[in-house]
C-alpha cells in the first residue's frame, strides 16, 4: 500500500510519547472524576488541553485503511473525555472544546453527535471548512427523511447492501445495525417497482422481534395501509393473510417451521441479525445451517444479507452460500468489517474485594489504577444513577432478582410526576401474576428486572418505562446478549459468565456494547465487578486486551465428532447423554447429526456441511454403505433422531400412544364449581395418560433434563400445569391455584439444595413458585412439550390418513380450547387481549371474516394501549370501521 504524507503523519502523531503522556494524564484524570477520587498529581494544563484537541483534530481527518475506524474512535474519545470531566476551564478553552467537538464529530461523519455539540462561533465563522462540511453531510442524508444522517460506515453498508446479493458485515453494539436493516427496507419498499418484495429478518428472541416489530410499525404506518403489506411474526398468520405482501420477523424455529410447512412462496430479501449465533458454539447454529442450505436451494435469487456484532471475520459466514453457485458469482458477494462507534464508551474494573479502581486505557491497551476507593457495591451503582439510566447484567434469573431486591435496600420509594404510569403498570400485574411478585415494590423504587420467561406484555412495559426515563435501573440477564435495545448510558457487569459457561469474548464486547446507544446517549461507562466470582476481573482485562481469535463455522460437537458419522450407517446405534454432557449439547449433536444425514441423501457434496465431514463420509460411502433412512421428512425439523421417529410411528401404528380427549366447561356450567372441578380433573388424567406415552415413545428420559420433563415423577405437575393452561385460566389463577397446592401440601421443592423443605408461605418462596410458573408455561408447555406434539401430530394424521384441525397443539400453543380464542391469537393477537374481545362482546363476522369492532373503547385499560396501536396499523383490515 502507497503510503500519503496524512498517512506519515497520523503514525507519527499516534506514536508520539508527548500524545502519549498527555492522553494518559486525560484518560486518569476522567477516570478520577467518575470515582471522586482526589489526585491533583496528574493535571492537564491549558497548553496540554489545547494539544490534545489539535490531536484529535488530525486523528479525525485519518485516512489510514486498516485505522481510520481506530482514530476516528479516539478523536471523539478525547473531545467527549475532555468535556466530561468539568474542569474549571477558562472561556476561551471551553470554547475551542466546542469547537473541536463540532469539527471532530463532523469530520467522523457522526452528525446526531454534532447537532448536539455547543454551537462554537469559531466554526460558524468558518466558511471554507462549513462549505466542505455540508457537502460531505448531503452525500450522507437518508432519502425521505427530515435532517437524518448516515454515519459514513452505515452509508457503506447501505450501499454494498443495494450492489450485492450476498452480503456479511460486523460492527460495534452502537453502530446501529437493526437501523441498517430497517433503512435498507425503507429505501426498497418506497420505490414503485418494489411494492411487491417479501422480506424476512431472523431474529434470535421473541423480544426482539416484539422491539423489531414495534419499530417498524411506526416508520412504515402509512406503506403498510396502503400497499397490502403486513408484518408477520407467527407462521399461522402466513396461513391466514396469504394474499399479504410480507415482512417476516421470525426467529430460526419459526422460520424453520414455516418453509417446512410450505407457508412461504416467495422471498426477495433476507438479513439474518445477531448473526454471530452461527458461529462455532451456539446452541442455534445447526438452525441457521439448515435454514441457509433450503435458501440456497429454493431461493436462488434470494439476496442475503448477515450482521454480526464485532465479528472479527463476517466474510466466513459467506461460506454458507452454496458452494458452486457462489464460485460462478463471487461478484456478487462481499464483506466488511466496521470498527467505528458513534458512542464513545469507557470501561473500568471494580475489585469489590479490595477497593481497587482501574481505567481503560485504550492508546496504550492496558488498565490503569486509579486508586482505592473501597465500598459496597449497591454504593458505586447508586452513586453513577444521577449519570443516567443504568443496567446491570447477572447471569442467571436468581442472581438477577437477588441483586435488584440487594439494590433496592438502598433506595427510598420515589414520587414524582410519573406515580400514575408506575401504579397503573404495578396494578396490571397484581391482576395478571400475583400481588406478591418480586417486581411490585421495585417498581416504587424505579427499579424493574427483565427477563425472557417474563409475559411480553410486562417486558415491553419496562422498556417503555425505560425509554420514557421513568424506570432507571434495570437488572437483567442475557437477554440483552440477543440485541434488545435498552437505553443505558451505564452498564454494570456482576459476572463474567453466561449461566454456567464463561462468556465469549464476542458476547462480552456485545453486552459492553449496550452502554450508550445513539438514539438515547452519546456516552456510556461500563463497569466489571467481580461480585460472584474473584477471578472475573481476569477475565474481563483479557476480553479488552487479547487480540481474539478469528470466529469459525465449526459444525460440531466437542467429544462426538468422530462418532456422528459412523453413527449415521449403524442400525444398532444408541444415543446414550456422556456423563457430564450438557441437554443442549446432546440436543446439538442430533442435530447436526441430521445435518449430515440430508447431505448424505441430497448427495449434496457442494454444501458446507457435507465438506465439513467429507473424509468420513466417502469412507462409507466407498465401502457401499447405505444411511439408516432416506426420509427427509422424519429428519426436516432436525430436532429429533430418526430411530426416534421410527419409534414413534410404530407406537402410532399399533395404538399404544392417542390423542387425549379433552372437554370445555359447557356455559350453563360456567358457576358450577362441582362440575367445573371434575371436568378439571377428568382433562388431567387424560393429558397425564398423553404425557406418559409421549414420555416413552420421545424417550424423554435420554434427551430431557431430569429437572423437568425427563424425570416421569414430574410429569403429574406438567399435567395440572397443562391443563389449566389449556383450559384458558389466567395466568394470575394459575399462579393462586399452585401456592394454594403448596399451602395446603406445606411443602415445597429446592431446586438449588435439590430437597424437599416446609411450606411457609415467605415471599421468596411465593416468587420462586411464580418464576418457576412462568418458565414452566413459556419454555417447557409452550416450546418443549409442544415441538414433541407437534412432531406426534404430524406423524399421526401422515399415518392414520386424516386431518385433525384444531387440536392439542393448538390448545398447547394458544393456552385455550376456545376456537374463536385460537383464531385470535393466529392473527397475532394476544391471549389477553383475545379473552377480553370475546367477554366485551366485540367480535363481529362480516362476509364470513372474523373482525373486531369498537376497538377504542379498549383504550382506557392501559394494559392493551401498545397492542391496541399496533393492530390499527397492522390489522387493519380486521377492524369494522363506522361509516
Amino acid at each position: 500500500m502507497q503510503l500519503t504524507y496524512g498517512d506519515i503523519i497520523l503514525d507519527e502523531a499516534e506514536r508520539s510519547s508527548y500524545f502519549h503522556e498527555i492522553y494518559n494524564k486525560l484518560t486518569f484524570q476522567f477516570g478520577c472524576s467518575i470515582f471522586n477520587i482526589k489526585n491533583e498529581t496528574i493535571a492537564l494544563t491549558t497548553e496540554e488541553i489545547r494539544d490534545l484537541l489539535k490531536f484529535a483534530n488530525v486523528f479525525s481527518k485519518s485516512n489510514v485503511t486498516k485505522k481510520i475506524s481506530y482514530h476516528r474512535n479516539l478523536s471523539q474519545e478525547i473531545v467527549s473525555m475532555l468535556d466530561k470531566i468539568k474542569l474549571n476551564y477558562d472561556e476561551s478553552t471551553q470554547e475551542e472544546i466546542n469547537c473541536y467537538a463540532k469539527i471532530v464529530h463532523n469530520s467522523v461523519s457522526n452528525y446526531i453527535a454534532s447537532e448536539k455539540d455547543p454551537n462554537s462561533s469559531l466554526v460558524v465563522n468558518d466558511f471554507y471548512y462549513n462549505i466542505a462540511s455540508d457537502i460531505k453531510k448531503q452525500l450522507n442524508r437518508i432519502p425521505n427523511t427530515n435532517g437524518l444522517y448516515f454515519f459514513d460506515d452505515q452509508k457503506l453498508a447501505i450501499d454494498s447492501m443495494q450492489d450485492n446479493q450476498y452480503y456479511s458485515f460486523s460492527a460495534p453494539t452502537s453502530m446501529g445495525k437493526t437501523f441498517i436493516i430497517k433503512n435498507f427496507i425503507k429505501l426498497n419498499l418506497l420505490q414503485e417497482t418494489s411494492h411487491n418484495k417479501n422480506i424476512a429478518i431472523i431474529l434470535p428472541t421473541k423480544a426482539l422481534i416484539n422491539e423489531v416489530e414495534e419499530d417498524l410499525l411506526n416508520e412504515l404506518e402509512s406503506f403498510i395501509k396502503s400497499n397490502n403489506y403486513m408484518i408477520i411474526s407467527i407462521p399461522a398468520q402466513l396461513q391466514l393473510f396469504r394474499d399479504k405482501n410480507k415482512i417476516l420477523l421470525f426467529t430460526p424455529e419459526r422460520m424453520l417451521q414455516s418453509l417446512n410447512e410450505e407457508l412461504i412462496d416467495k422471498l426477495d430479501i433476507l438479513f439474518i441479525d445477531e448473526a454471530q449465533k452461527i458461529y462455532e458454539g451456539d446452541d442455534r447454529a445447526p438452525l441457521y445451517y439448515k435454514l441457509i442450505s433450503i435458501f440456497n436451494k429454493k431461493y436462488p435469487l434470494l439476496k442475503i444479507f448477515f450482521s454480526s456484532p464485532y465479528a472479527e471475520n463476517p466474510e466466513e459466514l459467506l461460506k454458507l452460500i452454496d458452494v458452486s453457485y457462489l464460485q460462478n458469482k463471487k461478484e456478487l458477494s462481499c464483506s466488511n468489517k466496521f470498527e467505528f462507534s458513534p458512542v464513545v464508551q469507557k470501561q473500568f474494573t471494580i475489585d469489590v474485594n479490595t477497593g481497587k479502581c482501574s481505567i481503560y486505557n485504550k492508546l496504550d491497551n492496558k488498565f490503569v489504577e486509579l486508586g482505592i476507593n473501597k465500598k459496597e457495591w449497591q454504593k458505586y451503582l447508586h452513586e453513577q444513577l444521577q449519570n443516567g439510566p443504568t443496567i446491570v447484567y447477572s447471569k442467571s434469573k436468581g442472581d438477577v432478582i437477588s441483586y435488584a431486591n440487594k439494590f433496592a435496600q438502598y433506595i427510598e420509594d420515589v414520587h414524582d410526576d410519573n406515580d400514575k404510569a408506575i401504579e397503573d403498570f404495578i396494578n396490571f400485574i397484581k391482576s395478571e401474576i400475583h400481588e406478591s411478585y418480586y417486581l411490585i415494590p421495585l417498581l416504587r423504587k424505579r427499579i424493574a428486572f427483565h427477563m425472557g420467561i417474563m409475559p411480553s406484555e410486562i417486558r415491553k412495559t419496562i422498556e417503555k418505562l425505560v425509554k420514557d426515563g421513568i424506570i432507571k435501573i434495570v437488572f437483567c440477564t442475557s437477554t440483552l446478549l440477543e440485541g434488545v435495545n435498552l437505553p443505558a448510558v451505564n452498564i454494570f457487569v456482576l459476572s463474567h459468565k453466561k449461566s454456567t459457561n464463561i462468556m465469549k469474548p464476542l458476547d462480552f464486547k456485545n453486552l459492553i456494547g449496550r452502554a450508550g446507544r445513539i438514539k438515547y446517549s452519546l456516552w456510556g461507562n461500563c463497569f466489571l465487578l467481580n461480585l460472584t466470582d474473584p477471578n472475573s476481573i481476569d477475565y474481563y482485562e483479557d476480553f479488552l486486551t487479547k487480540i481474539p481469535d478469528k470466529e469459525s463455522l465449526n459444525p460440531y460437537v466437542e467429544n462426538r465428532k468422530t462418532t456422528l458419522v459412523p453413527s449415521l450407517f449403524n442400525n444398532n446405534f444408541q444415543l446414550i447423554k456422556s456423563r457430564g454432557e450438557t441437554y443442549s449439547k446432546l440436543q446439538n449433536f442430533v442435530m447436526y447429526r441430521n445435518l449430515v444425514l440430508e447431505s448424505i441423501i441430497n448427495n449434496a457434496e457442494d454444501s458446507f456441511i457435507y465438506k465439513a465431514y467429507q473424509n468420513d463420509i466417502q469412507k462409507y460411502i466407498d465401502a457401499g454403505k447405505v444411511p439408516i433412512t432416506t426420509n427427509l421428512k422424519d429428519i426436516s425439523d432436525l430436532i429429533f433422531t430418526p430411530e426416534t421417529i421410527e419409534n414413534v410411528k410404530n407406537f402410532i401404528m399399533n395404538d399404544a400412544i392417542k390423542l387425549p380427549q379433552l372437554y370445555e366447561i359447557p356455559k350453563e356450567f360456567s358457576e358450577n364449581e362441582r362440575v367445573k372441578r371434575e371436568i378439571f380433573n377428568q382433562n388431567r388424567i387424560a393429558i397425564l395418560d398423553f404425557l406418559i406415552q409421549l414420555f416413552t415413545a420421545f424417550n424423554w428420559e435420554t434427551f430431557e433434563s431430569k429437572d423437568g420433563i425427563g424425570n416421569r415423577g414430574s410429569l403429574s405437575y406438567y399435567a395440572g400445569l397443562i391443563t389449566s393452561w389449556v383450559m384458558g385460566r389466567r395466568l394470575s389463577q394459575i399462579i393462586y391455584t399452585e401456592l394454594d397446592h403448596h399451602s395446603r401440601t406445606g411443602e415445597i421443592w429446592n431446586n438449588i439444595e435439590r430437597r424437599t423443605e416446609s411450606y411457609i408461605g415467605s415471599k421468596e418462596q411465593k416468587n420462586r413458585i411464580i418464576n418457576n410458573i412462568l418458565e414452566d408455561i413459556e419454555q417447557i408447555i409452550k416450546y418443549s412439550i409442544s415441538n414433541y406434539v407437534k412432531k406426534f401430530i404430524k406423524l399421526y394424521e401422515q399415518i392414520k390418513s386424516i386431518s385433525l384441525g384444531i387440536n392439542i397443539l393448538d390448545y398447547l400453543e394458544y393456552g385455550t380450547m376456545d376456537a374463536t380464542m385460537i383464531t385470535l391469537q393466529k392473527m397475532g393477537i394476544s391471549r389477553e387481549l383475545a379473552h377480553e374481545l370475546i367477554n366485551q362482546q366485540m367480535l363481529v363476522y362480516d362476509d364470513s371474516i372474523l373482525k373486531i369492532k369498537d376497538i377504542d373503547k379498549l383504550k382506557d385499560k392501559k394494559k392493551f394501549t401498545f397492542e391496541i396501536e399496533q393492530i390499527k396499523i397492522n390489522l387493519n383490515f380486521i377492524l369494522q370501521l363506522e361509516n
